[in-house]
C-alpha cells in the first residue's frame, strides 16, 4: 500500500492526496496543534475524506524528528509551503532523503520553486488569469471571466497526484530514487488551452470568443429545451439543412443563408428558434442531432449528475459524511481493483495521533511531546 504524508494546505495539495486516498493509498494529514478551524468547513470535510490525521508541530525540533521517523516509512510527502519554507523547517529534500532514500517529495506552489516569480503569491483568480485560460472565457468585446470554483487548484491537484503515482512506481521498480516534484499551479493551466497558444504562435491571431447574443454561425449556442439547457453546435452545417432539421421552414429562403444576415436580423428568427428548441427534451435533441452529425449537448446541473442512472450504475457517487449531513461525493473517473483504505469521511484534527505516532514512538515519549504541545 502506498503511504503519503500530507503537509499541505489550501486546495491543490489536499485534493491531490484525496485522489490518492480514493485510489487506495494510506494518506496521513499532518497539521500543527491548535491550528485555526477551516474557513470553509464543508470544503475541509470534502478534501480530507478517507484520510488519517495527526497533529504535529514540525517547526520544533522534537516534532521535526518525529516527522522524519514517519517519513522513513512513507512513500511520499506532499507540501505546499512557500519556496524556502522547507529549508526554514529543516525538512529539505536532502534531509528527507537521508531519512528515506526512496522518498518522493511533491512541492506545490503558486509559480514553482525557481524563476523570477518563485516568491510571488497567488490566488484562484491570479492563476486563471496568468495561466491564460481567461483569455478564452467570456464573450466577444467584453472582459474575460473567471471560471467558477477552484479550477486551477483542482487541475494542479490532478497533476500532482498523477506525478506522485508515476514517481512512486518508478522508485518501487528501481528506475528512480528520491524524486522531488516541483509543481507550479500557474503552469498546470496553459496545457489546457495549448491549441490557442499554437494558433497565436503560427498565425499571430488570438482566441475568438463568441458574442453574447448570437454565435458565429448566426444563432445562439445555448438554448432552453423542454426540460433544461442544451448546447447547440453544428460546425460546417449548411443553414438550409440545419433550419430544416429544426423545423424552421419559413427561414429556408436564400436571404437567410448568410450568417451575418442572421446575426443582424436575429430578432426575426428568435421567437421561432426558441419555440423549436423548447419543443423537445435535452436528450431528444441529443439523439436526433447525433443522427445528423450535429452536437447538441445536454447541460447537466448538480442534481442531474447525482441523479444520473449512468453514474448510479457505475457507482460514481458514494455517500460521504460532510458535517452533520450525508451527501453524495464524486469518486475516481475509473474503476480500480484497490478499494479506498479509509471511510468516506474526514477525521477531526489529530484523530489518529496515537494510532500513527505510536508506530514510531513509545507511550512515554508521546506523553512528553503532548505535554510540551508538540503533538
Amino acid at each position: 500500500m502506498m503511504r503519503v504524508l500530507d503537509l499541505s494546505s489550501g486546495v491543490a495539495g489536499p485534493f491531490s492526496s484525496l485522489l490518492l486516498a480514493e485510489a487506495g493509498a494510506d494518506v496521513i494529514t499532518v497539521r500543527p496543534p491548535g491550528e485555526p478551524a477551516a474557513v470553509d468547513p464543508a470544503q475541509y470535510a470534502y478534501l480530507h475524506r478517507r484520510k488519517r490525521s495527526v497533529t504535529l508541530d514540525v517547526r520544533r525540533r522534537a516534532g521535526r524528528e518525529l516527522f522524519l521517523r514517519l517519513a522513513a516509512g512513507a512513500d511520499a510527502v506532499v507540501e505546499s509551503g512557500a519556496p524556502g519554507e522547507l529549508r526554514r523547517l529543516r525538512l529539505t529534500h536532502r534531509t528527507l532523503r537521508r531519512a528515506n532514500p526512496n522518498l518522493v517529495l511533491a512541492s506545490i506552489t503558486p509559480f514553482g520553486l525557481s524563476g523570477p516569480r518563485r516568491d510571488w503569491q497567488g490566488s484562484e483568480l491570479v492563476w486563471q488569469a496568468m495561466g491564460g485560460v481567461m483569455q478564452a472565457t467570456g464573450f466577444d468585446g467584453e472582459p474575460p471571466l473567471k471560471l467558477g470554483g477552484d479550477i486551477a487548484q483542482a487541475i494542479a491537484g490532478v497533476n500532482a497526484a498523477t506525478a506522485l503515482l508515476a514517481a512512486v512506481y518508478g522508485v518501487r521498480t528501481g528506475r528512480e530514487r528520491a524524486v522531488h516534484l516541483d509543481i507550479a499551479i500557474q503552469e498546470t493551466l496553459p496545457p489546457h488551452w495549448a491549441r490557442h497558444i499554437s494558433q497565436y504562435t503560427y498565425s499571430g491571431t488570438g482566441m475568438r470568443r463568441e458574442s453574447r447574443e448570437v454565435g458565429r454561425q448566426g444563432f445562439p449556442h445555448t438554448m432552453m429545451a423542454a426540460d433544461g439547457w442544451v448546447y447547440l453546435l453544428a460546425l460546417r452545417a449548411e443553414w438550409e439543412a440545419f433550419a430544416c432539421f429544426l423545423g424552421l421552414d419559413q427561414f429556408l429562403t436564400p436571404e437567410w443563408s448568410d450568417a451575418g444576415t442572421r446575426m443582424q436580423r436575429w430578432g426575426e428568427i428568435e421567437p421561432a428558434f426558441e419555440a423549436a428548441i423548447a419543443g423537445k427534451s435535452r436528450y431528444q435533441w441529443f439523439a436526433d442531432a447525433a443522427q445528423q452529425g450535429y452536437t447538441f449537448a445536454p447541460i447537466h446541473t448538480a442534481a442531474d449528475l447525482t441523479g444520473s442512472p449512468q453514474q448510479a450504475a457505475r457507482g460514481f457517487f458514494q455517500p460521504a459524511a460532510i458535517g452533520e449531513h450525508e451527501v453524495p461525493c464524486a469518486g475516481l473517473p475509473f474503476h480500480s481493483a484497490v478499494p479506498p483504505h479509509r471511510p468516506n469521511a474526514a477525521p477531526y484534527p489529530g484523530q489518529h495521533g496515537e494510532e500513527v505516532l505510536g508506530q514510531v514512538a513509545g507511550a512515554a515519549e508521546l506523553a512528553a511531546l503532548r505535554k510540551a504541545g508538540v503533538i
